[in-house]
């Protein structure tokens, strides 16, 4: 909006009002751009989001796994620490 065409090299209100609505719709498209790029960011938030219960799901499963395992371990070596100490007592 530099200089005017009224008096006085002036600037009309037609030419603020042609300025204002130009303004108003970057202002628009700017709101727009705000609030498809927001629209976009929560998507893929949720999508995230969603992948947390099938994350928890598998961690519990393999923690099971694990503490199978673990107890499987434990039994055997207290079958093994009962076999040393039945044979060192045999022995000595």
């Amino acid at each position: 909006m530099a200089g005017g065409n009224g008096p006085n090299n002036r600037v009309t209100t037609q030419q603020f009002h042609e300025a204002q609505l130009e303004t108003n719709r970057e202002i628009a498209a700017l709101a727009l751009k705000q609030s498809e790029e927001r629209a976009a960011m929560e998507i893929r938030l949720i999508e995230k989001i969603g992948g947390v219960p099938t994350q928890v799901q598998t961690n519990k499963e393999e923690i099971a796994i694990l503490r199978k395992r673990s107890n499987i371990v434990d039994v055997i070596e207290g079958f093994a620490v009962t076999v040393a100490i039945f044979l060192g007592v045999r022995n000595g």
